[in-house]
């Protein structure tokens, strides 16, 4: 009920606004006087007079604020008498007649006339700019920017795998991929100048970048002999292939008066020898160092000399020291092979044990492979056909030993770019030779162009260091 009052209410207020020539007759009852709405008897119904009305009807004014609304006078105001009062507001209070039916006969809008403002809106779906609007869709001018001649796509398909008894030092499957297939979010790169990404001649650095330690595998601390200068010894086996940029030796020793001490340490593998330890206190102290113990790390870049070290309490030579003789003549070596320790107590009375040592490595970096000898069909460069098997081979050398992977990038004449094919070398080698046998290049329409393509080999090894690239020349003739 109140929301359809209020909805009369707008509706009052809309028409009361309109012009009256021309204005809409609401339908009304025929019952009634024909004053309703007019709450000041001054023959008019105003819209503040219908609000009015309305107020009376929600029950938010007395009906005696205007008595003309109830017009069956039943002592309550209806939408049908606020619709009463509305037609008196548009269309003024009608002349008194005999009959009530005749209040909707006399309104002088009777002829539904529409307004001059529709016309444009009936005819509006016959003005030319509709139809030509709809003109473009329906004549498509298809584009002549795919000619099958003109791009053809090339791909490599079905490489297979090389022969594993090809070559003894590469056992691998190389795996090479179908993925030459052009697509527009490829840009060449500016690293495949053969001199772009890979420097053959790198050295060590100064400050080492990888550091690893190779400890010893005792069970329990191992006694030295009192006063025996042949003493006891313990190795380490290393099996990594690293080159050595910086070598320390991490000590572990008990013992009641360090001064008797003698140790030393030896590359078996290249025969190499240094006396770290060499009775520490002596010759400042005839004796030696009258002190226990050791837990210190030998290094020949530390600032304090361990032979002159012999502190109060335990150890009494602890901390980073220099070693007696520079470790450092154990650079450029490789770390692969046996590591011996040696301990001699060259004075009576006193004892201790070796209760731990390790080696700490800085590798240098690892000096990269060599790939050699890349051909096509055994040539330097090759022209080949469409589905045309054809024949890649190179060598390779590495320094470590450790080459252990190979790819094979092509950049077509367009600048377009992808990986042609890769493998591993298995196990990793330090020389070898690689044939690879091709189904060809596989042209997916009748007729294709004839392509270029640069191919550029990498070999890789285990540590990440690259070749430079090589590279070669390939000539796909097109079939048109």
């Amino acid at each position: 009920m109140m929301r359809r009052l209020r909805a009369a209410l707008g509706v009052a207020i809309i028409l009361v606004a309109l012009p009256t020539i021309g204005a809409p007759q609401l339908a009304l009852p025929t019952a009634g006087p024909n004053n309703t709405g007019d709450c000041n008897g001054n023959g008019e119904v105003t819209v503040d007079e219908l609000i009015k009305g309305v107020d009376i009807a929600l029950g938010d004014l007395a009906l005696t604020e205007c008595p003309s609304l109830d017009a069956n006078q039943d002592g309550e105001v209806t939408i049908d008498e606020i619709l009463r009062a509305v037609n008196n507001a548009l269309n003024g209070l009608p002349t008194p007649t005999a009959t009530s039916t005749a209040t909707t006969t006399s309104l002088p809008s009777s002829t539904p006339t529409a307004p001059p403002t529709s016309t444009p809106m009936d005819t509006g779906t016959s003005t030319p700019s509709q139809t030509n609007s709809a003109t473009p869709s329906t004549t498509p001018t298809p584009t002549p920017s795919a000619t099958p001649s003109e791009t053809p796509t090339l791909t490599v398909t079905s490489i297979p795998t090389p022969p594993a008894s090809a070559t003894p030092t590469e056992t691998g499957s190389p795996t090479p991929s179908s993925t030459l297939t052009p697509t527009a979010s490829r840009t060449p790169s500016a690293t495949v100048t053969p001199t772009a990404t890979v420097t053959p001649t790198a050295t060590a650095s100064p400050t080492p970048t990888v550091r690893t330690l190779y400890c010893d595998t005792l069970s329990g601390a191992l006694p030295v002999p009192d006063n025996d200068p042949v003493g006891i010894t313990n190795t380490i086996t290393v099996t990594d292939n690293t080159v050595i940029s910086d070598l320390n030796l991490k000590l572990g020793i008990t013992h009641t008066w360090v001064g008797d001490l003698r140790v030393s340490l030896q590359h078996v593998t290249t025969g190499t020898t240094v006396t770290v330890l060499d009775r520490p206190g002596i010759p400042a102290l005839p004796t030696g160092c009258d002190r226990s113990d050791i837990a210190a790390t030998l290094d020949d870049q530390a600032p304090r000399p361990a032979q002159d070290e012999c502190e109060p309490g335990s150890p009494t030579i602890g901390g980073r020291l220099r070693p007696s003789s520079p470790l450092s003549v154990f650079g450029s070596e490789n770390t692969s092979g046996v590591w011996r320790l040696t301990i001699s107590d060259n004075e009576p009375d006193d004892t201790g044990s070796l209760v731990s040592w390790c080696l700490e490595v800085n590798a240098a970096p690892s000096p990269p492979p060599t790939a050699s000898s890349f051909s096509c069909n055994g040539g330097t460069s090759c022209t080949v056909g469409f589905n045309v098997p054809f024949t890649l081979g190179f060598s390779f050398t590495d320094p470590d030993g450790n080459a252990s992977a190979w790819r094979i990038t092509g950049k077509r004449g367009d600048g377009m770019r992808a990986t042609l094919a890769k493998g591993v070398i298995t196990p990793p080698a330090a020389s070898g030779a690689v044939p690879l046998s091709f189904e060809g290049f596989s042209c997916p329409q009748s007729n294709c162009a004839t392509v270029e393509y640069d191919l550029f080999l990498v070999v890789s090894d285990s540590t990440g260091a690259e070749s430079a690239p090589v590279s070669l020349h390939v000539i796909v003739l097109g079939s048109s």
